[in-house]
């Protein structure tokens, strides 16, 4: 078993006495979610913004 998985078990057991434990999961499961292999296919079907360009009279 992984450290994460262990963790993971850890805090789901503290988690109903614990909001801060509850709120750790809850950011475990969000991660997952974003990192998620259909989450990932999604991002390379997005077209990135371009960012805007800064006049040079301004950089210095």
């Amino acid at each position: 078993m992984s450290l994460s998985e262990n963790i993971r078990l850890l805090l789901a057991a503290r988690a109903a006495t614990d909001p801060n434990a509850a709120r750790l999961l809850e950011m475990f499961a969000k991660a997952d979610e974003i990192l998620s292999e259909r989450s990932l296919e999604k991002i390379g079907d997005v077209e990135m913004p371009r960012l805007a360009q800064v006049p040079s009279g301004l950089l210095s």
